[in-house]
């Protein structure tokens, strides 16, 4: 018998066990062991009623990963299984995650005797196959071994390089597959050595940033303790937290990043000089009128760049003036309602957790897609609860985990309501890298 689970996980209304059984009967030692296999155990830990917590309708009340590895012990769970079908489902789990589920459950005992077939693009699963299968276009172009699979993409990006040549057709594999061993093993080689240095000199670099941002915070927290009142009454406290911030982090971050940069281009520039007048001397003969060039374009940039810096820091110390305010006077802010008068729109934020943490809930809140019981959510200055849904929901561009495309053509998915033009669709498209693909399908169509 063959069982199937999909990226889209199927979920029905009930609870966890209701969804792994499935009508059938209940072992609790074989549960336990594919709940554990899917890292299941530690979420139902962490909910009251267990295995026997409601998931909602379509599994509302859990995460898309959560979703996707409870239907990965559904298929595990149904007996007199012999071939298991998974498509893409390592696609929607965080990193750690997806690990588990490769070591504990594709090449676990659970599976042990079965044939698995795995649609995915995950370097562990392919390193631990049995058989490679690549397709392209539709098509086998590649069946073998995880070692082949390597050695034939490496030929591949060989041949698909810029200025690369095209290796003739050989009347065998055999001096192909010697080829590509050696090359495979010189790129290797190269890579190891070029790593290699590349850590000691990034470490070094490292550790001397580290040395320098200790020092000059130390310096600069001694001269600010030792400076008069005069001082702090020129000088707000948000300039002054700002030398301890960013200008700090440009020490930590940027300064050892650009003087890594710094060494690499002298020493490669050194070389080409090495070369150029070993093979051409009359080329000294330029270098000083160059220099003297370099050097005042340098000394132009560097009072630029001087200058930009510090507008840029003046810039940044009344925010953290004002950060440092609103921190202050919170419960007065609070009493009076001004609150939106500190919201700043246009920032980036970023919402990390680890699976069940409660990302999509606050995508739901957002969107109101279950009611508000307390508290007020602000939307461009308005409160998402006075505004009707189609209007709230249209001020947010959703990529969901379970992406939906309608029957009809690209543009159309694109622009259901017929609004954007042909050029805004093909940037579209350019920014997420599906106009080439989308092209050579239209080619190969044509052709055909």
């Amino acid at each position: 018998m063959i069982r199937s689970c999909a990226c889209n996980a199927y979920i029905m209304h009930g609870s966890v066990r209701d969804n792994v059984l499935l009508a059938q009967p209940y072992d609790a030692e074989f549960m336990g062991e594919i709940l554990h296999a899917v890292g299941l155990d530690q979420d139902l830990a962490a909910m009251p009623a267990g295995d026997l917590s409601p998931v909602g309708d379509g599994g509302q009340g859990l995460s898309g990963g959560q979703r996707l590895r409870l239907a990965l012990a559904r298929a595990l769970y149904q007996p007199g299984t012999d071939t298991y079908l998974f498509d893409d489902i390592l696609a929607s789990l965080d990193g750690h995650v997806a690990q588990w589920v490769i070591r504990h459950t594709l090449f676990g005992g659970l599976l042990a005797g079965s044939t698995v077939v795995v649609a995915t693009k995950h370097p562990l699963v392919i390193q631990a196959a049995a058989l490679v299968v690549a397709l392209e276009h539709g098509r086998a172009a590649f069946v073998g071994s995880p070692q082949g699979y390597a050695h034939w993409k490496a030929l591949q990006a060989c041949q698909q390089s810029p200025g690369a040549a095209v290796l003739p057709t050989p009347p065998s594999w055999t001096p192909l597959i010697r080829y590509s061993i050696i090359f495979v093993h010189d790129c290797v080689v190269t890579a190891g050595l070029n790593t290699l240095a590349t850590l000691a000199r990034a470490f070094s670099f490292a550790a001397a940033g580290m040395s320098a941002a200790r020092s000059m915070h130390a310096r600069l927290l001694a001269a600010v303790l030792a400076a008069p009142m005069a001082f702090f009454d020129a000088n707000p406290a948000g300039r002054i937290l700002n030398r301890f911030s960013s200008d700090t982090s440009m020490v930590d971050d940027s300064l050892p990043f650009i003087a890594n940069i710094l060494l690499a281009n002298a020493v490669s520039l050194a070389g080409l000089l090495a070369v150029l007048l070993l093979g051409q001397p009359v080329l000294a003969a330029l270098l000083l009128p160059l220099g003297v060039a370099y050097r005042w374009l340098q000394l132009f940039y560097r009072a630029c760049a001087r200058e930009l810096r510090r507008l840029e820091a003046q810039g940044l110390s009344p925010l953290y003036s004002l950060f440092g305010e609103a921190l202050a006077g919170a419960p007065t802010l609070r009493a009076a309602a001004a609150q939106r008068h500190f919201m700043k729109p246009g920032h980036k934020l970023g919402n990390c957790g680890r699976t069940g943490a409660g990302k999509s809930s606050i995508v739901s809140a957002l969107l109101r897609l279950r009611p508000i019981q307390s508290g007020f959510i602000v939307v461009q200055g308005d409160d998402a609860s006075t505004l009707n849904l189609r209007e709230l929901r249209g001020r947010f561009g959703v990529v969901p985990q379970s992406p939906v495309l309608f029957s009809g053509s690209i543009k159309d998915n694109l622009d259901p309501y017929g609004k954007a033009s042909d050029e805004q669709l093909t940037a579209a498209l350019q920014a997420v890298h599906m106009w080439a693909p989308l092209c050579r399908a239209a080619l190969q169509r044509g052709a055909a």
